[in-house]
C-alpha cells in the first residue's frame, strides 16, 4: 500500500499536482486493501485478549490500527501526498510510522521467541535472580515500543505545528488525527504507568 501511495503521489506530482479520477480510484482501491490490513491487525488483537504478558504489545499495536484507519481514511479521499504534500501531514508519513512500528514488534516478537527457544522463557526452576531478568528483559522491549511511539507522536505534533491552522479547523479527518494523537498521548502515560506499578511489585 506504501509503494503504491508513492506511486500515485508520484504521477500527481509530475501532473502538475492535479489528481485526475484516475488517481483517485487508485488511492481508493489502496483504502480497500488497507481495510484488508485492518482485519489483520483485529485478528491479531483477538488472539492477545487473553494474553495478560502482552499488554503493552497490545496496547502499542490498537494504536498502530488506529494510523491503519487514518491512512485508510486519507486514501478513500484520494489523500496521497508526502511529507511535503499539501496536507498537514502526509498520508506517507503515517505509512512509514506503522511499518517503522510493525518492524520494532516484529523484532520484539523475532527476540522473544529466541529467548523461549533457548530456555530464558522456561518457568524459574527456583534459582535467584531467574524471573527478574526475564521480566527485566521483556519490560526494555515495551519500553523500546512506547519510546518509538512516543517519538512518532512528537513528529505528528511538529508537522501539524507547521500547517495552516484555518485549514486544520476545517478539515474533519485532520480534527480527527488530533484527537487521535490528544488520546495517544493518554495511552502512552497509562502504559508506563502499567509498567512502573509491576516494577514496583
Amino acid at each position: 500500500v506504501y509503494e503504491a501511495t508513492k506511486k500515485i503521489h508520484d504521477g500527481v506530482t509530475k501532473n502538475n499536482n492535479q489528481k485526475t479520477t484516475a488517481d483517485v480510484q487508485k488511492s481508493q482501491t489502496e483504502a480497500d486493501k488497507e481495510l484488508a490490513i485492518i482485519a489483520e491487525a483485529d485478528k491479531a488483537l483477538k488472539l492477545m485478549e487473553g494474553e495478560g504478558s502482552a499488554v503493552v504489545f497490545a496496547g502499542v499495536l490498537a494504536e498502530v490500527r488506529g494510523d491503519m484507519v487514518s491512512v485508510q481514511k486519507r486514501l478513500n479521499e484520494g489523500r496521497v501526498e508526502g511529507r511535503k504534500g499539501g496536507d498537514s501531514e502526509g498520508t506517507q508519513l503515517i505509512e512509514e510510522q506503522i511499518i517503522e512500528q510493525l518492524t520494532m514488534m516484529k523484532d520484539a516478537l523475532k527476540k522473544a521467541k529466541q529467548d523461549m527457544q533457548d530456555g530464558k522463557g522456561k518457568p524459574s526452576d527456583g534459582k535467584p535472580g531467574d524471573k527478574p531478568k526475564d521480566k527485566l528483559l521483556d519490560m526494555i522491549n515495551e519500553l523500546k515500543l512506547i519510546k518509538s511511539l512516543q517519538e512518532q507522536v512528537n513528529k505528528r505534533t511538529i508537522s501539524h505545528e507547521k500547517s495552516d491552522p484555518g485549514v486544520q479547523q476545517k478539515d474533519p479527518i485532520i480534527q480527527a488525527e488530533l484527537k487521535q494523537l490528544s488520546d495517544r498521548q493518554k495511552v502512552l502515560q497509562e502504559m508506563l504507568h502499567k509498567i512502573a506499578t509491576q516494577a514496583n511489585q
